[in-house]
């Protein structure tokens, strides 16, 4: 009998050595006790090597699996992680973030008690990798929910895949993958699970660091890498507006839609404005959500930031407007808050 609790899933594709180390340092310093993990690897064909000090890392980690693959990206990598994993529990990681010390053992409680579906912790901006940051000290809370639709009715889902655990057996039977060949692919992995979740429970647990770095998948400069972003963040909005279709529909679900997509939509149009795109450009991608029904901007629900955007969306000049007081707001967040 499989006694595998968690499975920790780490692509790798041209990360420098020391933050790698600091990835699986933090993984191996745990308080595991008696509970058994495996740290699944895969190398996403990286230009970069694997070091022999991040190979002597491996050799500390009882349950390990490399797996070296022709690069496919992100999603790819993740999808392979979680088809040959074993534990209870699936934790994706990226090999330049790292665990808070002693932190992951405060979660066990919620992964042995129940069959939550989805498990949330907290998360934490880190902008300087190079310093030790001791874990961020909270009282516990705790919210659970009896569906993913339930919450999604009233909520947003919080950052990415890495700032949840996802029971594996729930991610399987529902063929719950990531999308392969787009960016943001969290934010459909993220969307399909919350629709198909059965008992979710939310921690104040902190966990996760999460490193803002230059040249990380995420840093956008050119016109081109926004072109691409835009593209993927439509097709990952029509993949979500489908859902209206599901059998299941209720209330609750056409609520949990509805809400998601008020989100999903407000970071569309306001990553256009942010762009260093031409108006011309930006109009395109704008005029994009009319293909899927939603533009001219129809109510969808009680999200301030959406309702806000829907007042301001009767000209280019006004959404502007709501896009640079936006970012206006963001910047006065302090940077490492916890999520």
């Amino acid at each position: 009998m499989n006694s595998t609790l968690c499975s920790i899933i780490i692509p790798y594709y041209n990360v420098p050595e020391e933050l790698v180390n600091k990835c699986l340092s933090s993984i191996i310093n745990q308080n595991w006790g008696e509970t058994l993990y495996e740290v699944i690897f895969i190398n996403d064909g990286s230009i970069i090597p694997i070091s022999e000090t991040t190979k002597q890392l491996f050799a500390k980690i009882s349950h390990f699996t490399l797996i070296e693959q022709k690069n496919q990206g992100l999603s790819s990598a993740r999808n392979v992680g979680i088809r040959v994993s074993k534990g209870k529990y699936i934790f994706f990681m990226d090999p330049d973030d790292y665990w808070f010390d002693f932190s992951v053992d405060q979660l066990f409680p919620f992964l042995n008690y129940k069959k939550y579906d989805i498990v949330k912790y907290l998360s934490q901006h880190i902008f300087n990798p190079t310093s030790h940051t001791h874990t961020p000290k909270v009282s516990t809370k705790v919210m659970s929910f009896n569906s993913g639709c339930e919450y999604l009715a009233e909520n947003n889902i919080i950052k990415g895949a890495c700032t949840y655990c996802f029971r594996r057996d729930f991610l399987i039977q529902a063929n719950i993958y990531m999308p392969n060949g787009i960016i943001h692919e969290d934010e459909y992995f993220l969307t399909q699970a919350f629709f198909f979740a059965k008992e979710i429970v939310l921690t104040n647990i902190p966990l996760y660091a999460y490193i803002k770095r230059d040249g990380s998948i995420t840093s956008i400069k050119t016109p081109q890498q926004w072109h691409k972003s835009l593209n993927d963040f439509f097709q990952t909005l029509k993949l979500t507006a489908d859902y209206k279709d599901l059998p299941q529909n209720t209330i609750t679900h056409e609520q949990a839609l509805n809400n998601r997509m008020s989100y999903l939509i407000c970071d569309y149009i306001f990553n256009i404005f942010n762009s260093t795109l031409s108006k011309c450009d930006k109009q395109k991608h704008l005029l994009c959500l009319q293909e899927i029904g939603y533009y001219p901007l129809p109510t969808l629900s009680n999200n301030l930031k959406y309702n806000l955007l829907k007042l301001f969306s009767l000209s280019y000049s006004t959404m502007l407007v709501w896009a640079k007081t936006i970012s206006f707001i963001n910047k006065l967040r302090p940077q490492n808050q916890n999520y």
